[in-house]
């Protein structure tokens, strides 16, 4: 079985060269950082912006409510352990934590879908961005030197594609054509 897999291998090479009108040519390869295109994109079209924004508003209301908690918290040490007013202050305390803790974690979800859904539309503009440039010069393949972190809510097919592709181990930076992609995104 060993023997029809690395036997495999050069045949995998050969399919690689692109046959046309019965000739051959050599296939051209190109790489691109997809992290500074990410990036670029984000600062100069104020990607995030939007997002930032919500999530400091989010945040104070939080820690306005975390303040509430911590009063309450004080006005419970304050009173009688067995007291009526006791139990129920302390019953509200615990009420206000969960609620706490449960819009917490929804923000916390909620910034995590939204950033991974901002991501995932900057990668297809990349992609589209690539698509046209690699067709204008001729370009056979592009590979990814790095990918752009994208949150677990991005979509399986997205985080894929930025894992599968980060097994490039070296190109030559005359291959890469970040800059070229970049501009034509900025455009």
């Amino acid at each position: 079985m060993k023997k029809w897999i690395l036997a495999g291998f050069p045949l995998l090479a050969l399919a690689s060269i692109v046959l046309l009108g019965g000739g051959v040519r050599e296939q051209k390869i190109a790489v691109i950082d997809m992290e500074e295109l990410v990036n670029a994109y984000a600062s100069e079209k104020g990607a995030f912006d939007d997002l930032n924004n919500e999530k400091r508003a989010r945040s104070i209301a939080l820690a306005q409510k975390s303040d509430a908690i911590e009063t309450l918290e004080q006005e419970l040490s304050i009173l009688k352990p067995n007291s009526n007013e006791f139990y129920e202050l302390g019953k509200k305390v615990q009420q206000e934590k969960a609620a706490f803790t449960f819009e917490r974690r929804s923000m916390e979800r909620d910034n995590d879908r939204e950033m991974g859904s901002l991501v995932a539309e900057i990668y297809e503009i990349a992609n589209k961005c690539v698509a046209a440039h690699a067709a204008e010069n001729g370009i056979d393949m592009v590979f990814l030197k790095t990918a752009a972190d994208l949150p677990r809510e991005a979509g399986k097919e997205f985080i894929s594609r930025a894992i599968v592709m980060r097994g490039l181990v070296f190109a030559s930076d005359a291959l890469d054509v970040t800059e070229a992609i970049k501009n034509r995104m900025l455009k």
